[in-house]
């Protein structure tokens, strides 16, 4: 059985966000996943990290934790663009 976390990046700072990661990481879980939202209003925050760039900073301190968005958001973002950040994630975990 694996075992996932959902991050919310909407109100957090990035670094919170990375090291919450980093201890899922060092406490067993498998994967990590974040919240893709433009705006932190839909979940009662003031902003929402961006969560491609958000996971890559994840990638930069993890070692064997799956990524990814809980949702990518087709409506936001072209699919040449989903596919460039999925594959740009997947290069730099």
């Amino acid at each position: 059985m694996t075992t996932g976390l959902s991050l919310n990046p909407a109100g957090c700072d990035g670094p919170l966000l990375v090291e919450a990661a980093r201890r899922a990481e060092a406490a067993g879980f498998d994967a990590v996943w974040c919240y893709d939202h433009l705006s932190g209003a839909v979940l009662g925050a003031d902003h929402c990290l961006e969560v491609w760039s958000a996971l890559g900073a994840i990638a930069a301190v993890t070692e064997r934790v799956q990524l990814g968005p809980l949702v990518a958001n087709v409506t936001t973002r072209p699919a040449a663009q989903l596919v460039a950040a999925a594959a740009s994630l997947q290069s730099l975990s």
